[in-house]
């Protein structure tokens, strides 16, 4: 038999990781001296504790390690390498999606203002709790059929009625109206107001009034869809501009609006931001 220290000298396992994978249960002594409390091993011994020695320096944590001994070693260093190399992609994408989000971020956008008549719009409202809105930003995926499932849903309501679209629809946020709830909108613009009963549970109509606006667009990046959860540094360059122009107002209702259009199989990204409703009076003069 061995002592700890040989054993520990024969397979390259340390006195000190010997102690402790007997102590959870890993490999376990052939005896312990009662009254000593020496560890002894057996020669049938060598071979489980060099494949945990192998085990472990390749990266396997001890409960995959303890499985492995009760199955395959090798199948288990195969799974472990398979999920290295997943890892691996994984992190690649990210590091790619980092180096995209700060090119853009010190790219250009260039923000005009606009005088904006008054414009109709109907919107379905969808009420998420921050639960909800955690979830949603670790698949954006899922935050994209969402949204799209909703535009359509809303686009063959008004088709349906007879209700002129009259431009690219848009989205935009707001708080609910409990406390930790969100409501996000997806919004068609439309020729007329319609009634604010117009559709039911989960329909909203209004008119955004006439207004000075800022507005900036930019090409769609196949790119874009790979920022997870974080916000397209366009729109913070935007809102960046916008703050240096005073039209970021801490009081709540004037967020946002972003949309997408297409022109000639191209894909543009838009947001426009309020920055100061007009008067009928400013409005007739113009």
């Amino acid at each position: 038999m061995y002592s700890i220290g040989e054993f520990a000298a024969t397979t390259g396992l340390t006195v000190k990781a010997l102690r402790h994978y007997d102590e959870i249960g890993l490999l376990q002594p052939a005896s312990v001296d009662p009254y000593s409390r020496y560890r002894r091993y057996e020669v049938e011994q060598l071979r489980p504790a060099t494949i945990i020695k192998v085990l472990r320096e390749a990266g396997l944590g001890v409960d995959a390690v303890r499985q492995a001994l009760e199955t395959d070693p090798q199948q288990a260093l195969i799974q472990h390498r398979e999920e290295i190399l997943a890892q691996r992609e994984h992190e690649d994408a990210q590091h790619a999606q980092a180096q995209t989000f700060f090119a853009h971020l010190e790219a250009h956008v260039g923000v005009t203002e606009q005088q904006e008549p008054a414009q109709p719009w109907v919107a379905q409202v969808l009420e998420l709790s921050t639960d909800d809105l955690d979830r949603l930003d670790d698949d954006p995926e899922a935050v994209h059929t969402l949204f799209d499932q909703q535009a359509t849903h809303l686009r063959h309501r008004l088709q349906d009625q007879g209700i002129t679209i009259t431009g690219h629809p848009w989205t935009t946020g707001r708080e609910g109206p409990t406390p930790g709830r969100y409501e996000i909108l997806t919004v068609y613009p439309v020729d007329a107001q319609l009634p604010a009963a117009w559709g039911g549970d989960g329909i909203e109509t209004g008119v955004l009034p006439a207004r000075y606006e800022l507005q900036a667009e930019w090409e769609a990046d196949p790119a874009d869809s790979e920022y997870g959860e974080h916000m397209d540094p366009r729109t913070v360059l935007f809102l960046e501009e916008a703050d240096r122009r005073g039209a970021l107002s801490d009081a709540p209702g004037n967020p946002a609006r972003t949309g997408i259009r297409e022109e000639n199989g191209r894909s543009f990204i838009w947001v426009a931001l309020t920055i100061k409703e007009l008067e009928p009076s400013e409005t007739a003069a113009t």
